[in-house]
């Protein structure tokens, strides 16, 4: 049952034209899982993400690196790290506790390596 004021709100918010939010909002969608290399080889890599989190055959992932870390001028926190992609991969083989993906573009220079952070593109 709605609250009363909800019960209100939604022909004011009807009347009030079509800049106005629905009251009842819907839950945000759950942000893409990130995973991590766990095997490689030279063409192809295992990661640790499956079905359950979101990935098919076909999914390009990118694969990404810490390298810059981010200091407050001020109080000298490490606040994180910059990243950068050093390869992108597309996912080919579903298995219950991780899949394979072939190595589709490696940045100059760059190796893939185990514990390379994985996310779905």
């Amino acid at each position: 049952m709605l609250a009363p004021e909800t019960a209100t709100a939604a022909p004011a918010a009807r009347r009030a034209g079509s800049e106005t939010v629905n009251a009842v909002s819907t839950p945000a969608p759950e942000a893409a899982k990130r995973g991590f290399v766990v095997w490689v080889d030279t063409t192809r890599i295992v990661i640790d993400l499956t079905a359950q989190d979101g990935v098919r055959p076909g999914t390009t992932v990118s694969l990404r690196r810490d390298r810059i870390p981010i200091v407050h001028p001020i109080t000298g926190e490490v606040l994180g790290e910059l990243d950068e992609e050093v390869a992108t991969a597309r996912v080919t083989e579903l298995r219950d506790k991780f899949s394979v993906a072939e190595i589709q573009t490696l940045a100059q220079g760059a190796e893939v390596r185990i514990k390379d952070r994985v996310v779905p593109k």
